[in-house]
């Protein structure tokens, strides 16, 4: 259903881009149509130039896609036909690719936790500077002195620095928690298309839907 899937998009664009972008991107998701940045820019009371920047970044992290579409025909001959550029969601890409940026964050805490079980770390017991097995000879040279503060070096155990990494992760796992349920809601549910064209699809369903905004009276501030 893709009030799931929406609210799996609102979760993510607030959690991991600025409020601008959220705003962005709830306002396509309000419309439920593919848009013109200079659509969006009408309902946001933004520059169009301003809401093409926010586009792109949702569109980096591919949660956004845009479609060139061609407009009518040239008013004069020898004229070009003009182009358009709508905006919409690609469901399927966008749940696949945040589901993949929740593995790669859990990968490099993993791969961090292994780092640190095979190599040797210190830390300076007066300013809390960190080195490591590489910094041994160096340390060793200054006396086992910390070049920032001159405090004494001690060694970190491994089981130390392990444990403070699962502490980190299990502390973004809790705050990514809303968002790892809402993909469980959302894969409990076959994924619809985004209705570009005003239609939504569903499987082998193709059902005209009327879509209204309640996004007019929004504004952000520039920059």
């Amino acid at each position: 259903m893709a009030v799931y899937v929406n609210e799996l998009l609102r979760l993510v664009s607030r959690a991991f881009h600025n409020d601008s972008c959220f705003v962005v991107m709830d306002a396509l998701l309000r419309e439920n149509r593919g848009m013109k940045d200079e659509e969006l820019a009408v309902i946001l009371r933004l520059q169009p130039k301003q809401v093409r920047k926010w586009l792109s970044e949702l569109k980096t992290d591919h949660l956004l896609k845009n479609d060139s579409r061609q407009k009518d025909a040239p008013q004069k001959q020898g004229d070009r036909p003009a182009a358009q550029v709508l905006w919409y969601v690609d469901y399927k890409n966008a749940v696949d690719c945040i589901k993949y940026r929740l593995h790669v964050i859990g990968k490099k805490f993993e791969e961090e936790k292994n780092r640190e079980l095979q190599i040797q770390f210190y830390r300076c017991t007066r300013c809390d500077s960190r080195y490591t097995a590489l910094d041994a000879g160096t340390l060793e040279m200054n006396g086992w002195k910390c070049e920032v503060c001159m405090g004494d070096i001690e060694e970190i155990s491994a089981a130390e620095s392990v444990n403070k990494t699962q502490n980190q992760l299990k502390t973004l796992w809790g705050q990514l928690k809303p968002i790892i349920d809402c993909i469980k809601r959302v894969e409990a549910h076959p994924l619809p298309k985004f209705p570009k064209d005003g239609r939504i699809h569903v499987g082998n369903q193709d059902d005209l839907i009327i879509t209204t905004s309640s996004m007019g009276s929004t504004t952000l501030a520039s920059g």
